[in-house]
């Protein structure tokens, strides 16, 4: 009896560890250059595709010229995707750009309807 016992919780342990749906997370990052600094735009999201397990999205956001920046995302509440970027303030001018963010996101389940924010801000 004990041996049915630990194999069972040995297989549950196995699954938990090997079973489990993907860990979300960001495979890919890339920022465009500055596409034009005379309409100002709020952020808002350009494209989003989904290929099996991928997400690949596309948002237009204005920042400082000479933004050279490193995406980055946070899961909050496993439905909300939060897009951001780390940059070095040291390299910003004195003017406005609009740059497109394109992130790819690996782990993504299909039938889950995900809510996206950019700086924790809702975004559409």
């Amino acid at each position: 009896m004990n041996k049915k016992i630990i194999t069972i919780l040995t297989l549950i342990i196995i699954c938990f560890s090997g079973c489990q749906s993907s860990k979300i997370k960001l495979i890919n990052y890339n920022q465009s250059s500055c596409l034009n600094n005379e309409n100002i735009n709020e952020p808002q999201i350009i494209s989003k595709t989904i290929q099996n397990n991928t997400l690949t999205i596309t948002i237009e956001q204005a920042s400082s010229c000479g933004l050279q920046s490193e995406g980055t995302i946070d899961i909050i509440n496993q439905n909300t995707i939060n897009l951001d970027y780390k940059y070095n303030p040291d390299e910003l001018a004195d003017c406005l750009c609009n740059y497109k963010l394109t992130y790819k996101i690996k782990g993504i389940n299909k039938s889950k309807n995900y809510k996206f924010q950019f700086e924790n801000n809702p975004i559409n």
